[in-house]
C-alpha cells in the first residue's frame, strides 16, 4: 500500500481522502524527524540552550542571564564593571536581587 507516487487520483487510498491525509501527514513526519536528527536535534527532546549563560556590568549592577553563571565569572564581571572603585554590586537574575558583591579597589586589600 506504500507508493510512493500513491495520491487518491490513483485510486492507492481505495477512494478514501482521510487515508490519503493520514499518510501524507505520516510521511511529512518523517521528512521533520530526519531534517531535526541531521542538525542534531533529536525529535520528542527539549531543544538545545541556544545560548551559554553570562553576566554582563550595567549601571552598577550585574546581571546574569542564566543560573549556570558562576560566581567566579560575576565576580569578574563586576571588578572590571566597577573600574577599580570599592562598593558593592548587586547581582540580578531573571528580575530577581540574588544577592550583592563587595567589591574591593585596586589598591585595597581584603581583610
Amino acid at each position: 500500500m506504500s507508493n510512493s507516487n500513491a495520491t487518491h487520483e490513483t485510486g492507492a487510498y481505495q477512494g478514501d481522502p482521510q487515508e490519503e491525509t493520514l499518510q501524507r501527514m505520516r510521511r511529512l513526519e518523517t521528512r521533520v524527524s530526519n531534517l531535526l536528527r541531521s542538525i542534531g536535534m533529536t525529535p520528542g527532546s527539549n531543544p538545545p540552550d541556544a545560548l551559554a549563560g553570562r553576566a554582563f556590568y550595567e549601571d552598577g549592577v550585574v546581571y546574569a542571564t542564566s543560573g549556570d553563571v558562576t560566581i567566579g565569572e560575576l565576580l569578574v564581571v563586576a571588578t572590571r564593571g566597577h573600574n577599580g572603585k570599592s562598593g558593592v554590586v548587586k547581582v540580578i537574575l531573571h528580575n530577581q536581587l540574588v544577592g550583592a558583591l563587595n567589591v574591593h579597589g585596586k589598591h585595597e586589600v581584603a581583610r
